[in-house]
């Protein structure tokens, strides 16, 4: 048996964001993601909205966020071994289904899968106070590395009334 010596090395540091509150608006959006980041991660924390609805989370260059073709694999689980499950190759973003009236809390974490076609992807679970959890998977290719994000809702309508986001990266 052999082993190959790996020298020890300082762990990369995490860049952690400033919180931004979720108490009105449709929409966050994050910039200034450095270019080089491999890993950025956006975490919700005791989210709600005015109705119920759908919460995307949408990557994008420096010139524009990406409003479509996401792949996209979930699943929701709830009360009374209530199971949904879905999937989809060209959708408006990486999705968590909000039910009204509840508070949700999810993890985002978004990987460069491939830096020559600037291809990440995502994995993400959530859960509410009525008793419902997700997770999710998905993939998303852009033309230049990711540099900002945008949480928003469907269709644009139901607005944020509790609840902080953040995001951090490597």
């Amino acid at each position: 048996m052999s082993f190959i010596y790996v020298p020890a090395q300082a762990a990369p540091a995490i860049a952690i964001g400033t919180p931004v509150d979720t108490t009105s608006g449709t929409s966050v959006t994050f910039t200034g993601i450095p270019l080089t980041s491999k890993i950025v991660y956006v975490n919700m924390v005791g989210v709600s909205l005015s109705a119920g609805d759908y919460f995307y989370v949408r990557i994008g260059t420096s010139t524009a966020i990406s409003a479509t073709g996401y792949t996209v694999s979930q699943c929701a689980a709830g009360p009374g071994a209530n199971v949904t499950t879905g999937s989809s190759t060209n959708e408006q973003g990486w999705y968590v289904i909000y039910n009204s009236g509840t508070i949700l809390t999810a993890t985002f974490t978004i990987i460069l899968e491939n830096s020559t076609t600037n291809t990440y992807s995502a994995t993400y679970n959530a859960g509410d106070n009525g008793n419902r959890v997700f997770t999710g998977a998905g993939s998303k290719s852009l033309a230049s590395p990711l540099s900002q994000l945008r949480i928003t809702t469907y269709n644009g309508t139901a607005t944020f009334t509790a609840g902080s986001i953040n995001i951090a990266y490597i």
